[in-house]
């Protein structure tokens, strides 16, 4: 009767230890991947980041060959860039909900 207990016993430990491994090989799968979009994230952002102040600064030039100014594009650029800061600013707990909705659908789509 005590030999089947111990049994009984190292069964469940060995049970218990496989299902721990096992989170942590899921767990560690899941971080995997959750660095690696990070990382693609920051240099997706990036490089459209640079993409974005290249492109404005280039239809800022466009601008002041076509309104004949040194500095007319650039003013109309930046009062683009402020007015967008302020709607943003404005609109910030709308845009943080909208975002967060979004996020919410995309990690829970990638979970299935």
């Amino acid at each position: 009767m005590i030999n089947q207990l111990d049994e009984i016993k190292d069964t469940i430990m060995r049970y218990l230890e496989t299902r721990l491994d096992l989170f942590k090989i899921e767990t560690r799968g899941r971080i995997e991947q959750a660095i690696v979009m990070v990382v693609y994230g920051i240099l997706l952002y990036s490089i459209v980041l640079v993409g974005l102040t290249l492109g404005t600064v280039l239809l800022a030039n466009y601008l002041n060959e076509r309104l004949d100014s040194a500095y007319l594009g650039y003013v109309i650029i930046l009062g683009i860039v402020l007015l967008k800061l302020i709607v943003w600013v404005v609109f910030r707990k709308w845009t943080m909900r909208v975002l967060g909705g979004i996020i919410a659908t995309f990690m829970s789509k990638k979970e299935e």
